[in-house]
């Protein structure tokens, strides 16, 4: 039998490749009535529907073809940057390194995905190893499959299925950076206030000492690229740092990402390696440099 034509817009697609979370869709239609026969676009989908965004057609086929392999390129050279960006070990987890699941409870476990249960380019450690926190699929006996969990690199919640799931990480086969963060997603479990700016979550974490000599000895540049400045790798105000974190207020935040404590600046977030008080400033002043 005929595989199942896949139309969209009124083209019918000749040819989807899908990589770094979109797919990337070349398309005909040889009776446009405008004579673009040739379609480009992306395609984004989630469990609800699926979307279509920045579609370009023409008439010219070899024009169409050339926007489709240059979309694939930027795909792929946005993925590479990404894993640069991890600067860690991004090795794949293999199954020697696991314990079995087998009759295992999995909430509060460190998992592992396989292989298979992710796209080519998601095949690394980063992706693979998952903080559980609940869903049916973690109890041995319970009815359903769904797991709920967090990525341990990125922290970001998925679902899954029990068997999706290799097995439990052997804790002598921990990448280095695991544990660190292992230990942040705890103390960060069941607090409301920890909120997201840019690529890095924060929790509200204390204040800072009265004496501003002894701040000043402990404010350096932070390297996490959040500020006001030309060379910002994220684009920072006070303020909406602030209107991010519910309007907390508290002087310094945690990272979950470095692990290291930040103090928001007038122009950008400073990193702070001393003292921090549990009790409540009267009034909190910005830091200024």
């Amino acid at each position: 039998m005929d595989k199942e034509k896949r139309i969209v817009g009124g083209y019918e697609i000749k040819q989807a490749f899908r990589f770094g979370g979109k797919e990337i869709l070349l398309g005909e239609n040889l009776k446009e009535p405008n004579g673009n026969f040739y379609m480009c676009c992306f395609a984004e989908r989630n469990a609800f529907y699926e979307r279509y965004i920045d579609a370009i057609a023409c008439d010219d086929y070899t024009k169409i073809a050339e926007l489709y392999a240059m979309r694939i390129t930027k795909q792929v050279e946005e993925m590479k940057e990404k894993i640069k960006s991890f600067n860690i070990d991004t090795s794949l987890i293999t199954p020697d390194m696991c314990e079995s699941i087998d009759g295992r409870d999995l909430e509060n476990e460190v998992v592992v995905l396989k292989p298979t249960s992710l796209k080519a380019e998601y095949r690394l450690a980063p992706y693979q190893i998952l903080y559980c926190k609940g869903g049916n699929g973690a109890r041995h006996d319970g009815r359903g499959q769904a797991i709920f969990a967090d990525e341990v690199y990125s922290r970001e919640n998925m679902r899954y299925d029990r068997y999706d799931i290799m097995g439990i990480l052997k804790k002598e086969c921990y990448p280095e950076w695991v544990q660190q963060k292992v230990d942040f997603i705890k103390e960060f479990k069941g607090h409301d206030n920890v909120f997201r700016y840019g690529d890095y979550h924060f929790i509200g974490f204390g204040y800072l000492p009265k004496n501003k000599k002894e701040i000043d000895k402990h404010i350096r540049k932070n390297s996490l690229g959040i500020s006001s400045y030309k060379d910002a790798t994220t684009p920072y105000k006070y303020d909406d740092f602030y209107d991010a974190a519910g309007n907390m207020k508290y002087d310094v935040f945690k990272c979950y990402e470095t692990g290291k404590n930040y103090v928001p600046g007038q122009n950008e977030l400073f990193e702070y390696d001393g003292d921090v008080r549990e009790k409540k400033f009267e009034k909190r002043k910005e830091m200024e440099r």
